[in-house]
Order: C-alpha cells, then structure tokens, then sequence
C-alpha cells in the first residue's frame, strides 16, 4: 500500500511523541511540585505556515494570539487562532481550501493543586469540515500527575452543551435545507504532556476526545504536537504537528472528516 503523507505525519508524531514521553517516565512518577505564582497578565502571539511549489502551488497562513492571568486561587485565559489555505486549480487560479478560527476561554480554579475545577467556552468557524458556526461551554476537572520545572502531565475531564449551525449536503431537487441547528450535551477529555528537553528545546502534546453523550460514535477529536526552540527570552521557533477530525463533517459535504497541518512558526511572549 502507498503511503501517503497523512500516513507519514501520523508515524511521524507517534514516533516523536513516544520518544519523547519515554525519556520523561521518570519524571511522571515524581509528585506533582507547585510551579511558581505568577499574578502577571502575560501576551502571547505567534505566526507560522508553508508553501508548497511544483506542479500546484499551494500556501497555508496560521496566527494565533492569546492573553493569561494566573496566581494560587484562579487563572484565565483567552486564546484565538486563525487558519487559511490557498492553492492552485487546474486553470491557474488560486482557490480557497481551507479556512478556521477558533476563540476560547476558560478559568481555572486552584491551578496549582493536584486537582482543580474549571470553566471554559468556545465559538468557531470551519470551511473545510463545513461548519458555519459552533458555540460550546462546560465545566470540568483537571488532575494532575506532575507540574514541576521539567514537566507537566494531566488529564481534564468535561461535560458541555453545543449548539451549532451547520450546512447541509444538497440533493438533486434542491429539497434539503441549507443549514440546520444543532444542540447537544458533550464529554470532553484531555490529556497534556509537556517537556523542557533542554534550556531551549521544548516539547508539548495535547489531545482532545468529545463524543455526544447520547452516542459515541459521533465524536469531534484533536491533537497537536510540538517542538520548540527558545531563540531569545520572549521569541521561540515552533514545529507542529496538528489535526482536526469530525466524524459528521462528510455528511454535511466535506471531502473528509479530519484535516492535518505540519506548519513552522514563531512565538513570542511579551
């Protein structure tokens, strides 16, 4: 069988994310260290994307842009990330294929105990996996194995209500509605690991799972995965790996249900 460039950025991230993980197991076992209080606002912006050239053209553009507060008792954080992709059609035009932004916030409850309650919504926006819009909030409970200088490893668990209006795949008559609106109770799980390799080399995974509750197989997953290289005290250099899957997007018209980026950016902290 080929093996297609989904297949090699899907190796490719199980192979560093196992890697990395392993060289931390000792750590994971340690108790959890309180990290220090920082009651400082603290700005975060970052760019990054591709180009791919040859027999199509191909750009893809990611910005992302965030604000957080944290000390002993709460932490908050708002966070916004944009996405967009051109490529090259057979007459030579430049068409849109992929286009997302996401806002989210959430607040966080002792977030430096072991345990820790929070809050968070989101709205969002995706062409690709046709969603014209999708607002969602909840609470949950955070537990965390380690959080010390190294190494932060936890596991969130969620329920959420979701509303969201959605396009619809057209029939030949014409008799399907153009969007219809959804609302629905969600689980939501988490896990984070995140890793100073060095004192500049960096490595973080998250991953999200949200079935409905009503039915599992109706699920929305996600995952990122990163390695960063701090170039200065505020700016570091960012390669990641990241995919979004729907397992409804293909009913409502989409040519998949997942999409996948490898994109290198910068970040700075300020």
């Amino acid at each position: 069988m080929p093996r297609t460039g989904g297949w090699v950025v899907a190796r490719f991230t199980v192979t560093l994310f196992t890697s990395v993980l392993l060289s931390g197991a000792v750590a994971a076992q340690s108790a959890a260290v309180a990290a220090p209080r920082d009651t400082t606002w603290i700005r975060t912006g970052g760019i990054a994307g591709n180009y791919l050239f040859g027999n199509r053209e191909q750009a893809v553009l990611a910005a992302r842009a965030g604000v957080q507060r944290k000390d002993s008792t709460l932490a908050v954080r708002l966070d916004a990330s944009f996405l967009t992709s051109l490529s090259s059609r057979d007459d030579g035009s430049l068409g849109l294929d992929r286009r997302n932004w996401i806002v989210s916030a959430n607040a966080d409850y002792r977030p430096y105990g072991r345990t820790s309650e929070f809050v968070f919504a989101s709205v969002e926006q995706s062409f690709e996996l046709r969603i014209d819009q999708r607002i969602s909030g909840g609470i949950g409970e955070k537990l965390s194995f380690v959080r010390d200088s190294v190494t932060r490893l936890d596991v969130s668990l969620g329920l959420l209500a979701e509303r969201s209006v959605l396009p619809q795949a057209q029939n030949s008559g014409g008799l399907v509605p153009p969007t219809i609106t959804a609302s629905l109770a969600r689980l939501s799980g988490r896990f984070r690991y995140l890793r100073r390799l060095t004192t500049r080399v960096g490595f973080d995974h998250v991953s999200w799972y949200r079935p409905e509750v009503r039915d599992f197989r109706r699920h929305l997953a996600s995952s990122s995965t990163s390695l960063t290289y701090l170039l200065t005290k505020r700016t570091r250099l960012r390669l990641a790996v990241e995919h979004d899957y729907d397992s409804q997007s293909r009913s409502r018209g989409a040519r998949s249900n997942g999409n996948g980026n490898l994109i290198i950016g910068a970040d700075s902290r300020f």
